[in-house]
């Protein structure tokens, strides 16, 4: 689900793995890559978008995170009891 699978990746690399990435996006809004920085990790763990939820919690799940989430769907239960 790559952008342009020609680009390098990591799309971003946190120069500092003891503090949150600050940079800016370096892409387009929707650019899908490999940002530096998800799962409570600041370094080593990337995630799809650079505003995706695996960023921050107040962010939308972006549309690769919304992709595996509908295709987990029918192993979810129907019903919460």
């Amino acid at each position: 689900m790559l952008t342009n699978a020609a680009d390098g990746l990591p799309t971003t690399k946190n120069a500092n793995c003891s503090d949150c990435d600050t940079q800016p996006n370096p892409k387009f809004n929707n650019y899908v890559g490999a940002y530096d920085g998800a799962r409570y990790f600041h370094c080593g763990c990337f995630r799809p978008s650079f505003t995706c939820r695996m960023r921050a919690l107040n962010n939308p799940f972006c549309g690769v995170c919304q992709k595996v989430i509908s295709e987990l769907q029918p192993f979810l239960p129907t019903e919460i009891t």
